[in-house]
């Protein structure tokens, strides 16, 4: 008992740092597009 709820809550962890992750990414990709941009212009 004990340990599936420990379990549940280690894969909902995981799906936070996956998201968060991507989220993350996305930024970095967001910060990189409108540095190159302000250089080309």
């Amino acid at each position: 008992m004990i340990v599936r709820k420990y379990k549940n809550i280690t894969y909902i962890q995981s799906i936070y740092n996956i998201l968060g992750l991507s989220i993350f990414i996305s930024n970095i990709k967001n910060i990189y597009i409108t540095y190159i941009t302000n250089i080309t212009y």
